[in-house]
């Protein structure tokens, strides 16, 4: 099941899902008639999935069965001298777009040598960064829910008082943005029109005329 079209994941995310299954079939066919039938097959599953086909065949031409031994011989002399590398957790942002992590990384390491400080082995591996993406009003919803469901009781006060806690913060997909809170506020509880009648006694009188129907006449 691949990542649809309409989905929120930036589009360097599915451009690059493609490469790696388009690699994946270059290393496993071991002929071109074999590669070109599983990159068709590949590219009609993304068509079903939604995506435009100029987008396609830009991306399916990066990799070509004439790139198969390079693609081997690399894999096979992995570096091993690389270092664990050290992962950096973000959110998806367009200012990644612009932004050198190993350079911005340097930076920071050679300000510390130039003050003197030692830099530790652990922190002289590649960077990575690790993005997801940002929380929503669907995943809010849903620890709502969570939340009211486990709670015990299910009705409905619970639902409106959970969704009177209900926040969301983030950013509007532009970092000059600063950031948005928006409150979902409970809405405000209205008086029952015949709140002023005395309940007891309406049941009281309602029980005693079913009494004298069900009685049996004399």
């Amino acid at each position: 099941m691949y990542i649809p079209w309409s989905s929120a994941h930036p589009e360097s995310v599915k451009r690059s899902f493609i490469k790696a299954e388009l690699t994946r079939l270059l290393v496993v066919s071991s002929n071109n008639s074999l590669f070109e039938e599983s990159r068709l097959e590949f590219y009609s599953n993304l068509l079903r999935r939604g995506y435009p086909q100029d987008k396609l065949k830009l991306w399916m031409r990066v990799v070509q069965y004439t790139h198969r031994i390079s693609v081997l011989l690399k894999k096979g002399n992995k570096n091993t001298d690389r270092g664990v590398p050290l992962l950096f957790p973000s959110f998806y942002n367009d200012i990644w777009k612009y932004m050198n992590l190993n350079e911005v990384f340097g930076k920071i390491t050679g300000y510390w040598s130039h003050r003197g400080l030692v830099v530790p082995d652990e922190l002289r591996g590649p960077v990575i960064k690790s993005l997801r993406r940002t929380e929503n009003l669907f995943d809010k919803a849903s620890t709502w829910n969570v939340e009211v469901l486990t709670s015990g009781g299910i009705h409905k006060r619970s639902h409106l008082e959970a969704f009177g806690k209900l926040e969301i913060r983030g950013r509007i997909g532009n970092p000059s943005i600063p950031n948005t809170s928006l409150t979902l506020a409970r809405p405000a509880r209205t008086a029952h029109p015949r709140s002023d009648v005395n309940v007891d006694a309406l049941r009281a009188s309602k029980r005693q005329r079913l009494a004298s129907a069900q009685s049996p006449a004399l």
